[in-house]
């Protein structure tokens, strides 16, 4: 067997010195506290990594599991993940263990150190390098649960933003602190230390990959774009989870995946049920007259459903704010490319923005700025008009029934509702919102 898994096997804290087997089990918790200019230290998120670290002929495969308290925190098909090392255990894939905080209501990854050093040959004291960005000391040497580990200072041009405690015999971290910062320059404290590690024997091992192997199938199945933050599942990737979630829930009993399975489960299903709630209303109003209208834009002026008349209207319900601003931007920047191009076959994009702040006449203005600093911002050149929420009442508000904005809305040139779709759609890169484009480009054949 590998020699670093044997040594991992012996840490003195384990459950039981037990000297063969196939694969270690380790499990860390950290923090992440935010420190006030006071000085003051606030913590804002707890959190739990647990990793199945296994020895291959060319490195090490390491599988984990984040599970976060506080603060927000990853969807389930980021939690998870699979770390490909290879003999020096440098990562051969993208997949990392990370957390996601929401601060001042922005998301921000935040990437956890690699649990196994990526140095291995530079651990001794005195050894001082330089990677990347980065230069890397070994300052000093101090015991960590009862194993002595390497203390590892780690500095670039903005000062010391790491110290790592790693075992030399095993290159596993045994603890971090780093340094991090959010926002407009909020500095925060993020530490990791190793709780407790397992052997794990070959029958057990046996039984974890059948989980494991089930749940990275289908993560590549979903093929999420890295970092989504969107917990939102399309039809066809809702259909790829409920078709595995009978095995995963099965092969998952007595593991660490058990808990995680059935959340996984019950995500599919109220997805599942929502997505069929707001089916329901799509079919509610395709076919219905359009509601006429007269609203204000956010620049205080009249707009109405009657200078639109024989146009193909596209409706974008969103909340058009400029803070936070957080990609897709409900994919207005599409939707402008869609109105430039699909202009001259009569295509109208409005955007009306639906915003709890214009609900109190001591808040309008505010949410007018944003807005338009939004529309600033994108260089936007269709009209966007605001909303209190009594519009969007008229189209069903797909909010009441668990929906998210945007809600897309096309009334065909006799007035009457042709598209109706809650949430974003697909992308391609040439043609932009394809299934908009799709319906628009119909239309204008239907009435030719």
């Amino acid at each position: 067997m590998n020699s670093v898994l044997i040594n991992l096997c012996l840490f003195s804290f384990a459950a039981s010195p037990i000297t063969d087997g196939a694969a270690v089990e380790l499990r860390y918790s950290g923090t992440l506290t935010q420190i006030l200019r006071s000085g003051d230290r606030t913590p804002v998120k707890r959190f739990n990594v647990y990793a199945l670290v296994t020895a291959t002929d060319s490195g090490h495969t390491i599988n984990f599991l984040v599970d976060e308290q506080g603060g927000g925190g990853w969807s389930w098909p980021e939690r998870f993940g699979q770390v490909t090392l290879d003999s020096n255990n440098n990562a051969q894939n993208r997949a990392k263990v990370q957390l996601l905080h929401d601060h001042n209501n922005t998301k921000y990854p935040l990437a956890l150190r690699q649990l196994m050093f990526e140095f291995p040959d530079k651990l001794s004291l005195g050894e001082v390098w330089t990677a990347g960005r980065y230069e890397y000391s070994v300052d000093s040497t101090q015991k960590v649960r009862n194993v002595e580990c390497f203390q590892i200072g780690v500095v670039n041009n903005f000062g010391r933003r790491q110290k790592l405690w790693v075992d030399p015999a095993t290159s596993v971290v045994m603890k971090s602190e780093q340094r991090v910062f959010m926002g407009r320059g909020d500095q925060f404290s993020l530490k990791m230390e190793l709780d407790s590690t397992k052997q794990v024997a070959v029958a057990q091992l046996a039984k974890l990959k059948k989980p494991i192997s089930s749940l990275i199938t289908l993560q590549g199945k979903l093929n999420r774009k890295p970092n989504a933050t969107r917990p939102e599942l399309s039809k066809d990737q809702l259909a790829a989870v409920s078709a595995v979630i009978p095995d995963i829930l099965d092969t998952s009993k007595s593991t660490p995946f058990q808990q995680f399975s059935q959340i996984i489960s019950r995500d599919a299903q109220a997805q599942s049920r929502r997505t069929s709630d707001l089916s329901s209303l799509s079919k509610r109003f395709v076919g219905q007259n359009a509601p006429a209208f007269e609203l204000p834009t956010i620049d205080r002026k009249r707009f109405s459903s009657k200078d639109l008349k024989g146009k193909t209207v596209v409706l974008h319900f969103w909340d058009y704010k400029d803070d936070p601003l957080t990609e897709p931007y409900g994919q207005i920047g599409y939707l402008d490319f869609l109105q430039n191009k699909r202009g001259r076959l009569g295509v109208k994009v409005v955007g009306v923005a639906v915003n709890a702040r214009f609900e109190k006449p001591e808040t309008v203005e505010s949410g007018l700025r944003s807005a338009r600093k939004l529309r600033s911002f994108m260089n936007l050149g269709y009209p966007v008009v605001y909303d209190n929420g009594k519009f969007i009442q008229q189209f069903g508000d797909p909010r009441r029934l668990g929906g998210k904005l945007p809600l897309w809305v096309v009334i065909s040139p006799d007035g009457k509702i042709a598209h109706y779709k809650v949430g974003f759609y697909e992308v391609d890169t040439n043609r932009g919102l394809v299934e908009l484009d799709d319906t628009v480009i119909g239309i204008f054949k239907d009435n030719k």
